[in-house]
């Protein structure tokens, strides 16, 4: 069943010709730019400074920025601009614990000033640093107004750390004096083990300013109020043999209670400037949708309302109703609720372009947040003008995004169709 909850906040097609109608539906946010991972908020929360470390540089007069995760984030996004110009974002490139990119848009100069941020994912939310200026005839890094020059190490060494964090997610962590090339995880939930990384050392590693090692799994929506936890890491080497922290024996393990009673700092802001549509070289912006006004632009969008025919299709749980879409300060909200309408348990929204829009070629953009969660089913897809003479599959149907809650940090991408040579349905 798809249940959405969410924000959209702008959303740009870029296209030449017509020929398909665009549905958009879903807890989903989306902004001017590149798609992007975000999380079941309203907004960005604020950048813890223990978070990360970053540096820029000019490299063949490009303008190189990067990103060390200390909390492995699943997706790290770069948000700049040059003179105070037009924003460009991109989900940076990853490789370990490091995210690099270049100013792939324009070249860059003494005398040029480039101001950029980060977004980044840690335990399933969606954080927001704060701007920092780059005067490009400098060749030292400016001071980040959110990272420490020198930031400690996250913990005592050899000691096993266990954190509480938000929605039901707990951060395990150790760090070591040296780096090791197997460290294993195993973790327990009220007496029985259901936890178990496999070479962590392989995508939780991060050597801290001190020279010692950090390695840091983080396991989202899986406790409640009052579980006890226990963890345990070992690492193995060939001279040294199997080493178990907090040993010295493999039964031995660290405990704590999950608690998360407080509410983290919530910023309120967006990190993307709602106002502006970015332009992307080579295509010619045909229709944009910022959502700068006070309600939903009935010219460009229709609301789908009720359930469908067999919950539209997948048997969903809710009641599509125009109350759970709105916009306020450049941000489309559509929200699901958990409450009795119409004979059903919830309600969400659910929003087309049908008749109003329909894309036949071109590049179709849209940034989202996504909730965290069993049961949401957020989708931004697209289907066939012609669907009402032929019917689903035959209009043809692109998924360009569709998430289970239960696994956020996976985007499906598919397509429908029907093969008239076979009557038979395909999908890919």
């Amino acid at each position: 069943m798809k249940k959405h909850v969410g924000i959209l906040q702008g959303i740009q097609f870029l296209v030449v010709g017509l020929g398909v109608m665009l549905l958009c539906a879903g807890l989903a946010s989306c902004a001017n730019g590149v798609t992007e991972n975000t999380d079941s908020l309203n907004s960005y929360r604020a950048a813890s400074a223990s978070d990360y470390t970053s540096s820029i540089s000019s490299v063949s007069n490009r303008a190189e920025i990067k990103f060390t995760s200390i909390v492995n984030s699943v997706w790290v996004d770069v948000h700049y601009k040059k003179n105070n110009g037009a924003q460009m974002n991109h989900r940076m490139t990853r490789a370990g614990t490091e995210w690099t990119q270049k100013t792939t848009e324009y070249t860059v100069a003494t005398g040029d000033t480039v101001t950029y941020f980060f977004t980044y994912e840690k335990n399933g939310l969606a954080y927001s640093t704060a701007p920092i200026n780059w005067n490009v005839n400098t060749t030292t890094t400016p001071t980040d107004p959110t990272t420490p020059t020198n930031p400690a190490a996250p913990g005592a060494l050899n000691t096993v750390s266990i954190v509480s964090t938000e929605n039901g997610s707990i951060k395990f962590s150790i760090t070591l004096a040296t780096r090791k090339t197997q460290v294993h995880l195993f973790a327990k939930k009220n007496g029985l083990q259901d936890y178990v990384v496999i070479d962590l050392h392989k995508t939780g590693e991060v050597q801290n300013a001190d020279g010692t090692w950090t390695y840091t799994s983080t396991r989202v929506n899986k406790y409640i109020e009052g579980d006890t936890v226990a963890a345990r890491f070992y690492t193995y080497a060939q001279a040294a043999g199997q080493v178990f922290y907090p040993g010295p024996r493999d039964s031995a393990f660290t405990t704590s209670t999950y608690s998360n009673t407080t509410t983290p700092t919530d910023p309120g802001t967006t990190p993307t400037d709602p106002g502006t549509t970015p332009t992307i070289p080579g295509y010619t912006l045909v229709w944009a949708d910022e959502f700068n006004g006070s309600s939903l632009d009935t010219s460009k969008w229709n609301y789908d309302i009720g359930n469908g025919d067999w919950g539209w299709g997948n048997g969903e749980a809710q009641y599509y109703r125009a109350e759970n879409v709105k916009v306020s300060d450049g941000i489309l909200k559509i929200t699901a609720k958990k409450e009795n309408y119409a004979g059903f348990a919830y309600t969400s929204g659910r929003i087309n372009t049908k008749n109003k829009f329909a894309p036949k070629y071109g590049k179709i953009e849209v940034r989202a947040m996504t909730p965290v969660g069993s049961g949401t089913w957020p989708a931004f897809w697209m289907l066939g003008s012609n669907m009402d003479s032929v019917g689903w599959p035959k209009c043809g149907e692109v998924d360009i995004m569709e998430i289970f809650g239960a696994n956020s940090a996976t985007n499906l991408g598919t397509v429908h169709w029907f093969a008239d040579e076979t009557g038979i349905k395909c999908t890919y």
